[in-house]
């Protein structure tokens, strides 16, 4: 991953062979080469921009989301929208090991699953960053992976404590975030475990996937 300060864009991250962009003023767009894959779970909308001499095409997640940023990496893991308060709906990856049934459930399975920085989800796969502190205001934080690019991994996120999680308006719009795996400071682990919310939670990071397809 690459961070540049543009005169005209302001500050971009760009993917390692400059496949996505993401303006940090502007989460809610990816911008995508033109011989880059499309990212998953997403639409092109008007808007292109141009940077180092490739045109980028703007994309924005295919729908609002409920204010939970599990369901919304579950939503997009399955490509469909799902019930709120569904059953549980995602595994440990590569492993028969539910993740979501409750919060002491969560950190049982996710200490001997962490990843930390090395965490690599494939696209339609999620980090889960979880807080080892029982009383902890957010229990957890997930992203799915809708991009990739070498280590580089592109997430539509949201982010909400476990009061937000109870709200059911699907009014939501999610956020892009791009994450560079092994990378202390630019990992999806790195970055949320330097949050104040998880940063003296012990946290694990681990990676999940679809439990029903």
């Amino acid at each position: 991953m690459q961070i540049f300060n543009d005169g005209t864009l302001g500050q971009v991250k760009l993917s390692t062979n400059g496949l996505y962009l993401i303006q940090e003023n502007n989460h809610k767009r990816l911008y995508v080469a033109q011989n880059a894959d499309a990212p998953f779970f997403c639409a092109q909308t008007n808007g292109t921009i141009s940077f180092q001499g490739t045109t980028y095409e703007a994309f924005e997640p295919k729908q609002l989301f409920l204010h939970d940023c599990l369901h919304t990496a579950e939503e997009i893991m399955y490509q469909k929208i799902l019930p709120f308060g569904e059953d549980v709906s995602s595994k440990i990856a590569g492993k028969p090991t539910n993740f979501g049934r409750s919060r002491t459930n969560n950190q049982q399975v996710a200490k001997p699953n962490r990843k930390g920085v090395n965490a690599a989800p494939n696209q339609g796969q999620a980090f889960v960053i979880v807080s080892m502190d029982t009383k902890s205001e957010y229990p957890y934080h997930a992203a799915a992976v809708v991009a990739e690019d070498k280590d580089d991994r592109v997430t539509i996120e949201v982010f909400a404590t476990d009061q937000d999680a109870n709200n059911t308006n699907r009014t939501t719009a999610g956020d892009f975030q791009m994450y560079e795996i092994g990378s202390p400071p630019h990992s999806f682990h790195g970055v949320w475990n330097g949050n104040a919310v998880f940063g003296d939670t012990e946290p694990c990071t681990i990676v999940i996937e679809p439990n029903k397809l």
